[in-house]
């Protein structure tokens, strides 16, 4: 049934009449209705609307209708348009040319209108019919050129592959094959398509197998496959026609149809032949690797046990011993000998070697001079060497103490860029050495040097420390014995202007009395130098030992402050304490501990021009310690300072060492003095502000 609602009629006739009655009634029955009276009309209507059915009357007045049917069949736009002729005329001939230009049908008037609907809805059902025939007829050859299309992509795509592929029947015989395959077998497609293996000319026993020793051939997996099972064998050995045995990673799977039947059996085997033996060789060179690896572990290990062991040991003599007799015992040379060059002479003298021949070589003082052995060779060339064969090596003077020797390696001793030494091996077999035994030696030589450049530092250093206490305790006696021969005349020339300044010895006048008193401040003033430079001599001499005792922290401050006093008399300087209530006793040197104070204040007040110093104490923070502090409203001190002011002869600032006085003593010797008592010193400071010196001492033991 055609829908109506989806056709376009064009009635063509010059009677009005007609045309009404047509296009009323084919509206009526669902048609698209247009009209037109001329041939101009009907052309123009097609460029702007294709109507799928025209009603066309013959004799039209500008054309007739065999010439619009001849333009409208003649137009590849509108040639598949049905035409069918309306007319009067019932001459055969005409109805002959209107199918000759192309009309579908003819209709003659006066006609009825069911006649016109059922005319058209047959064109119309039948010109449906046919375009859906021509549909599926050009999809149809679509479809069998892609299939050919695919067919043969398929081919050249298989063909290109260098895997073997085919496929056989249900009856085993092959109905597609690559050029890999039949080319084995010196074949074409062709030759190869419908042939079944025994016809390809493999045995029976290869195709069926030998039942009774329980040997499968090509048909038992061929028979598994057409059950449905999918078979992958990862070794299959096959002998071609070369006779050359080659090994295959093979699939054997069943091709189904839409309804699950199984028709073919589809295979394809890659050659692993030579992967196979890439693989073998890779196992192979792994192994050897893992073996070499292993080696090299051993080896590294020995190294790094040796070079633990040798670094433990800093005597040079026990050292070298150690190390000829490790290197002899873990690499299993015969002869291990350390030479060591003399700074004097430049020769390689023969310092360690193991077995009997190393220790007679070593008594005798064996030296090798610059010449053709292989020592020196290294020596002088900075490089590992080894001769395999000796008596061959013409180049080399053979070695009179070990005649027995055939493979001799030698690697520098180094410190820094500069050799010292030479470590020498010797074997009595022939081509002994090898790279890996070079860098065997060369890295014990390595760590070696490291060894003998310690224990010689060592040696030198403990020389040098011997020495250096020598000069110290001889500075010390040399101090001790100056101050006590100053202190005696100048303690004479205190005692003669205190005199005079009391007046014993006479009246003096001002002028005079004002010189003896600048001998007499001098004369103190150089006194205490002396007495500081003669106190931290003694220090360092190891000369002072504490008195320990209980003491009351309260009067030795009060001690302090009446000492201060002294001090301040004639500046506008304050001196204060502040002491918490719940001081314990310490257990502390009276002496001393005044002595760190009064330092502390005199430096405090040195250097602040008014103000006022505060001693304080306090518990400490930390347990058992009590917390001394001295603090000023003075100078102050730079941060970059303050590391050094506690060492010797240091001063925070020594442009001001003549303005201030002191040789940068008092600290050193403040700090040396907490040091004893096992207490700890250090100061916090801000230039223009002031400064604070704080120390501990701890509680001690009262029982």
């Amino acid at each position: 049934m055609i829908d109506n609602t989806k056709n376009h009629i064009l009635i063509v006739d010059d009677e009005k009449s007609i045309v009404k009655a047509l296009s009323i009634y084919l509206n009526s029955i669902g048609f698209k209705v247009s009209t037109a009276s001329n041939g101009k009309d009907v052309l123009k209507q097609l460029e702007i609307d294709k109507p799928e059915l025209i009603l066309l009357d013959i004799m039209i007045p500008d054309m007739d209708g065999f010439e619009i049917c001849h333009r409208v069949k003649n137009n590849p736009e509108t040639k598949d348009i049905i035409i069918i002729f309306m007319t009067a005329l019932t001459d055969s001939t005409d109805k002959v040319k209107g199918f000759e230009v192309g009309a579908a049908d003819y209709i003659s008037k006066p006609f009825h209108h069911r006649e016109v609907s059922a005319r058209i809805n047959t064109h119309l059902t039948l010109n449906n019919l046919q375009n859906k025939l021509i549909a599926k007829y050009t999809k149809l050859h679509s479809t069998m050129k892609l299939v050919e299309q695919s067919k043969q992509l398929l081919q050249r795509v298989i063909d290109n592959t260098p895997d073997w592929i085919c496929v056989k029947d249900k009856d085993f015989r092959y109905i597609l094959v690559n050029t890999s395959f039949a080319s084995n077998y010196g074949m074409v497609h062709q030759q190869v398509i419908n042939k079944n293996d025994i016809e390809l000319g493999f045995s029976e026993e290869q195709v069926f197998g030998i039942p009774s020793k329980n040997i499968h051939g090509f048909r038992h997996d061929d028979e598994r496959v057409l059950n449905g099972e999918t078979i992958h064998n990862t070794n299959d050995v096959f002998l071609d026609s070369d006779g050359k045995t080659r090994i295959f990673d093979t699939y054997k799977i069943p091709l189904k149809e839409e309804n699950e039947e199984i028709f073919a059996i589809l295979t394809i085997s890659r050659d692993i032949t030579e992967q196979k033996r890439l693989e073998d060789e890779l196992k192979q060179y792994r192994q050897h690797l893992e073996k070499l690896v292993t080696d090299r572990t051993h080896r590294l290990e020995l190294i790094a046990n040796l070079s633990r062991h040798l670094n433990a040991i800093f005597d040079l003599d026990k050292l070298l011993i150690e190390l000829v007799k490790e290197v002899k015992e873990n690499l299993r040379y015969d002869y291990v000998q350390v030479y060591l060059i003399d700074e004097e002479t430049g020769d390689l003298v023969m310092k360690e070697g193991t077995g009997e021949d190393g220790q007679r070589l070593k008594e005798n003082g064996y030296c090798i001079p610059k010449g053709q052995s292989i020592a020196s060779t290294v020596a002088w060339t900075n490089n590992p060497l080894f001769i395999n064969n000796l008596p061959e090596a013409s180049s080399f003077l053979p070695d009179t103490w070990l005649p027995n020797t055939k493979s001799e390696l030698a690697v520098p001793l180094h410190k820094g860029d500069d050799v010292i030494g030479v470590l020498d091996v010797q074997c009595e077999a022939l081509n002994r050495f090898t790279t890996e035994d070079v860098f065997m030696v060369r890295s014990i030589a390595d760590q070696a040097s490291v060894a003998i450049d310690n224990a010689q530092l060592l040696a030198e250093r403990q020389a040098t420390i011997v020495k250096l206490r020598e000069l110290d305790r001889a500075k010390s006696q040399f101090l001790t014995m100056m101050s006590h021969e100053l202190r005696t005349p100048l303690n004479s020339i205190l005692g003669f202007a205190d005199l005079l300044l009391l007046g014993i010895s006479g009246d003096l006048s001002n002028d005079i009395r004002n010189d003896v008193q600048l001998i007499y401040n001098s004369g103190q003033h150089l006194l205490a130098i002396i007495n500081d430079v003669l106190d931290i001599s003694k220090i360092e001499a190891g000369m002072i030992e504490l008195v320990l005792e209980p003491l009351d922290v309260r009067d030795v401050i009060n001690d302090v402050l009446a000492a201060a006093s002294v001090m301040v008399q004639d500046k506008p300087v304050e001196v204060k304490a502040d002491m918490s209530d719940d001081l314990p006793d310490i257990y502390a040197d009276r002496t001393r501990l005044k002595q760190i104070l009064l330092n502390l204040v005199d430096n405090a007040i040195k250097f602040t021009s008014k103000g006022n110093v505060i001693i304080k104490v306090c518990n400490d923070t930390e347990p058992n310690n009590i917390r001394f502090s001295v603090k000023d409203t003075g100078t102050g001190i730079m941060l970059e300072k303050q590391k050094d002011i506690f060492e010797q002869f240091q001063q925070a600032d020594m442009s001001n060492m003549r303005e201030y006085g002191g040789i940068g003593l008092g600290l050193a010797i403040c700090q040396r003095l907490v040091l004893m008592h096992e207490g700890k010193i250090g100061v916090k400071s801000q230039t223009g502000v002031g400064s604070e010196f704080f120390f501990t001492i701890p509680i001690g033991d009262m029982s």
